[in-house]
């Protein structure tokens, strides 16, 4: 992991859909950190919910949900949600307009079975009848020194205090807890017994769920099990299971929540958006303490626990035993660790490499050339050009630098060590392909040459360019 970092702003883009239920933000960076936890509300910009102040990174209270419905736009919805969480500010807001925009988008795009067609606010969102959408997004407003944001919850199913309820019960830090469940994540050991409205965590506490007749009325009422896709023999797999209730006024809530079983121990290595954050947590304040890159190897326990909605499972980049030792106060979103695992490989640096980010841009850093370093497997393009990403960093190489460029020899041709030297009696033949490391170095004589395969720090071994078609 990277150093430490204390917490005072918001996440960064790279974070994109990393947190369970769904929450994005677009907004620019002031520093890289981010809290979940709630904060008071100071100044004069602040979100406001049937009149009242909320708390910076708030959930806003909006009852099942903001309603969307099918064929809406993007500028549609986010009205709907402005009029019901309005944001009050002296200042301009169509900065924060757009990247709400963006997050709802990204965040709406990535739900199974909604379809976003075009950009911006005229974008429209479609899904089918079958398609169930109850997810939480954050929302940003643009203040002097700061972007606050809250979290509202958007539904395509009855939003009114009519409808049933489903809510999920948990034992943490010895209590009982009831919450209401909206996209909600859970990890399970590897082989345990999954009975969707009634299963222990990975933890070994009991998950229960029970539905109540609507917010005024708790009347219990019976749950449907939908769908289940949760298979507790696949250590790391990704299940889903759908929920409906239904009251005798013929109002209908259906809600899904997802099930990760508990990786094999071991180091692990995901393929994430860049990075993500690893957290620190004390009572139901989430700090953000460091970020762990795509690539990164790092080791998941068994322990979660739910903070203001999320669900956080302890991790370490040390050893198994560290990730599962319960005074390890290190922890990542479960979605997060949901991510699909990337494979790497480790590559010699044959040409000495400039260092550039994830958009070709150069950092004006270089790496030395016959460094061994881990890279992900699954190259990238990025402008046209084929790039390699160092496992655990944010950093790429042009893979011509690692793996090299095939060229065919159009003459007969020496193997030099220098300008003077030849590096062995070898002579390699007309139409041979040869393996080229990055860019021709000129030598002392003026001339041009390729550093080839075979070579080593001790052992160099260059080609006339000349010498290839």
């Amino acid at each position: 992991m990277n150093k430490k970092i204390k917490i005072i702003s918001l996440a960064s883009a790279a974070a994109l859909l990393t947190i369970a239920p769904v929450t994005v933000s677009t907004m620019p960076v002031l520093a890289d950190t981010e809290s979940t936890t709630p904060t008071p509300v100071n100044g004069d910009s602040y979100f406001t919910c049937n009149g009242k102040k909320l708390s910076n990174r708030a959930i806003a209270p909006v009852g099942n949900g903001i309603a969307i419905h099918n064929g809406e736009t993007l500028g549609d919805i986010l009205k709907s949600i402005q009029t019901a969480v309005p944001f009050h500010s002296k200042l301009n807001q169509d900065q924060v307009t757009q990247s709400n925009l963006e997050t709802l988008e990204i965040a709406l795009s990535h739900l199974k079975g909604v379809t976003v067609s075009g950009s911006g606010p005229t974008a429209v969102v479609t899904f089918d009848a079958n398609t169930v959408i109850n997810t939480r997004i954050s929302i940003s407003g643009q203040a002097e020194y700061s972007y606050p944001s809250v979290y509202v919850t958007l539904t395509n199913q009855s939003t009114d205090n009519a409808s049933p309820v489903i809510n999920f019960s948990y034992y943490q830090n010895g209590q009982e807890v009831t919450d209401s469940l909206t996209q909600q994540v859970f990890q399970v050991a590897k082989g345990s017994n999954f009975n969707s409205l009634n299963f222990k965590d990975s933890n070994g506490q009991e998950v229960k769920f029970s539905a109540i007749k609507s917010l005024t009325n708790d009347q219990s009422l019976s749950i449907k099990v939908d769908e289940n896709t949760v298979d507790t023999a696949k250590a790391g797999s990704v299940g889903e299971v759908k929920l409906t209730a239904s009251n005798s006024n013929g109002d209908k809530t259906s809600v899904t929540y997802k099930v990760l079983v508990q990786p094999n121990n071991g180091l692990h290595r995901l393929g994430f958006q860049g990075y993500v954050a690893a957290y620190r947590i004390k009572g139901q304040e989430v700090t953000k303490v460091d970020q762990i890159y795509a690539g990164e190897g790092f080791y998941i326990g068994k322990d979660t626990q739910i903070v203001n909605g999320n669900t956080y499972t302890r991790v370490s980049t040390k050893a198994q035993t560290d990730a599962d030792n319960s005074s390890n106060n290190t922890w990542m979103l479960t979605n997060d660790v949901m991510t699909p695992s990337v494979e790497v490989f480790e590559g010699t640096i044959m040409h000495k490499a400039l260092v550039y980010d994830a958009g070709g841009g150069s950092k004006v850093r270089k790496l030395a050339d016959f460094k061994k370093m881990l890279f992900q497997k699954e190259p990238y393009i990025i402008h046209g050009t084929k790039y390699y990403k160092i496992a655990g960093a944010p950093d790429y190489i042009k893979a011509t630098n690692i793996t090299g460029t095939k060229r065919t020899l159009k003459h007969n041709a020496y193997i030099y060590a220098t300008s003077t030297r030849r590096a062995d009696r070898q002579i390699l033949k007309k139409g041979t392909k040869v393996t080229t490391y990055g860019g021709s170095y000129k030598f002392k004589n003026g001339k041009r040459y390729y550093r080839i395969e075979g070579a080593t720090k001790p052992h160099k071994r260059y080609v006339r360019v000349s010498n290839f078609e």
